[in-house]
This record gives structure tokens, C-alpha cells and sequence, in this order.
């Protein structure tokens, strides 16, 4: 009944045009049979009728006061404020009132709780979606095996990375580390072998870096390492523990041949690196003058290296 208007009017109205032709009926029905029976038999009649047609309008009246009285029980109940007035109406009318009037509350109070689940339940719906995009744009980007970064991502970040210390006018020093003679693990241990080693290294190397740093595989059996607002002692310290670490790794001690690490290392203000490409091409020229040298080494760039051949 929530926003119900009771015409209350229109009621009194209609009663009040049954009782009139009531009485017509009434007395008409008088007339005829006192004419033809006699005034008293047509009396008795009359009062008759007259009678259940009072007793309609005593009917009508009570149905006025319930109306009336559960009209502004909902209103009240509907409002917090409940406590209708109940005057001329049985004690069993009031109770079957408060019952529907309650129902009314109950009804209101489940509607508020189901709006405030479906927005709960909304945001949650809402929040996990986000969470399982940055899931799977993460996953994009990351190398399966190492747990690094991939070549997309990490080649992306470092950009970032580089483009950020150019305006903060910060030093960042880049490491290219690769596995020293990786194709002939591959080749007479089997790629399981050459797997676990770049499993290895990745878990070494997250081991060792801090949460600002970027690692990421390149390719094959290539990592790089982007070390920001470090200078070449730091991050020759950083690349020689990564290179102790991963000759202690327990599956160094399974038997098989174990590979050394070869890095290069380059920073971006020191070797005067204008963008990301020059800084990465620096730490790859030094990373093949460490493989010329005769692998198992770190080599700092140098000028001098700009001509060198890419030959391992």
C-alpha cells in the first residue's frame, strides 16, 4: 500500500447515494404492498428493508475508519514512526492492521538491505575485475621461466626509467649478464638443464635487486638489470653478488655443468647515454669485450668499446 491515496471522499459519496435510494426502495416497497396487502404488512416490509440497508451503511463507516487508520499506520510505519491511532475500531481490526502495517516495515527494511547488497556486491564485482586485468597485463609482460620481466616489459619500463632520471638528473647504471656458453649446456645436458640455469638465475637475481629495480630477459639466455640513482662501485658490488649467488645455487652442485655469467655495465650520466637504446647498446658492448676477454667476468664500459663487433 506505499504511496496509496484513499479517496475517502469518493467513498462517503457513494455511501451516502446507496443509503438515498435505499430509502426510495424502502419506501416505495411500502407503498405497493401497503396498497395491496395492507399499510401494515408494507410498513413491516419498509422497516425491512431500511433496516439492511442502515446496517450496509454501519459496514461502510467501519471500512472508512480501517481505511483510514492503516492509510496512516503505513505512513507512519513507512516514516520510522509508528504508532497509529486506532479510535472506534476492535481490538482484532487494530492487530490485523499493526500486522500488515509491519509487514509494510519488513517490507521497506528488505528492500534497503537488498540495495545495499547488490551495490556491495557490485563494487566487489567491480574491484575484482580490476584485479584480474592488472593480473593478465602483468602476465603480458613478465617471462614465465625467470619471473622477470620480458622483452616488451622490461624495454618499456626502462624507458620509463631512463626518461625519469634524465629530468630528475639521476644516475641509473645498466647490466647486461649473460650465460656463459649456454647453447652447449643445451646441446649435451638437454634444455632442462639450460632451464633450471635461467630459472636459477632469475630467482638469484630478484634475490638481490630492490623493489625499484627492473630485471628482465631479453632473449634467450641474455638478463639485463636497470639499477636507478646508483653509481658504478654500487652496482658492481650489486652484479658481483649476483654472480656469487648463482654459482652457489644448489643446482650447481647436481652433477652437471654449471654456467658462469658474463656481464657488462654501463651508466647513463658517467658514459654521457642520451636515451634508453645508447645506454642498453653500452652495456652490450661491454658485455661481448667480457666474452672476448674470455667470459666469467664483469667488464665497465668504456669509449673505446663503440667500434667493438658484436661477436661473441
Amino acid at each position: 500500500m506505499t504511496g496509496t491515496q484513499l479517496d475517502i471522499g469518493s467513498l462517503w459519496r457513494s455511501a451516502w447515494a446507496r443509503v438515498a435510494g435505499l430509502v426510495v426502495v424502502a419506501a416505495a416497497t411500502g407503498l405497493v404492498l401497503g396498497l395491496i396487502g395492507g399499510w401494515t404488512v408494507g410498513a413491516t416490509v419498509g422497516c425491512a428493508v431500511f433496516g439492511v440497508g442502515a446496517a450496509w451503511v454501519r459496514s461502510v463507516v467501519h471500512y472508512r475508519r480501517v481505511c483510514a487508520a492503516l492509510s496512516g499506520l503505513v505512513r507512519e510505519e513507512e516514516a520510522g514512526e509508528a504508532g497509529a491511532r486506532f479510535q472506534g475500531l476492535d481490538g482484532r481490526t487494530a492487530s490485523l492492521i499493526e500486522a500488515v502495517a509491519r509487514r509494510v516495515g519488513a517490507g521497506a527494511a528488505y528492500r534497503a538491505e537488498a540495495e545495499h547488497l547488490r551495490a556491495t556486491m557490485s563494487s566487489r564485482i567491480e574491484e575484482a575485475t580490476r584485479r584480474v586485468h592488472a593480473s593478465l597485463a602483468a602476465l603480458s609482460l613478465t617471462d614465465s621461466l625467470t619471473g622477470l620481466a620480458n622483452r616488451r616489459g622490461f624495454d618499456e619500463k626502462l624507458k620509463d626509467l631512463v626518461s625519469s632520471a634524465q629530468r630528475d638528473g639521476r644516475e641509473v647504471a645498466l647490466v647486461a649478464i649473460d650465460l656463459d656458453q649456454f647453447k652447449q649446456i643445451n646441446d649435451t645436458c638437454g634444455h632442462a638443464r639450460g632451464d633450471d640455469a635461467l630459472r636459477a638465475l632469475g630467482e638469484v637475481i630478484r634475490g638481490c635487486v630492490r623493489d625499484r629495480d627492473l630485471a628482465g630477459r631479453i632473449g634467450g639466455d641474455e638478463i639485463m638489470v636497470a639499477l636507478p640513482g646508483v653509481n658504478d662501485v654500487q652496482a658492481s658490488r650489486v652484479t658481483q653478488r649476483i654472480r656469487e649467488r648463482f654459482a652457489m645455487h644448489e643446482h650447481a652442485a647436481m652433477g652437471s655443468k654449471w654456467p658462469t655469467l658474463s656481464c657488462g655495465l654501463a651508466l647513463r650520466v658517467a658514459d654521457g647515454a642520451d636515451d634508453a637504446d645508447e645506454l642498453r647498446g653500452m652495456a652490450d658492448r661491454a658485455l661481448y669485450a667480457s666474452k672476448h676477454a674470455g667470459r666469467n667476468r664483469l667488464t665497465r664500459y668504456a669509449p673505446a668499446m663503440a667500434a667493438t663487433s658484436k661477436t661473441a
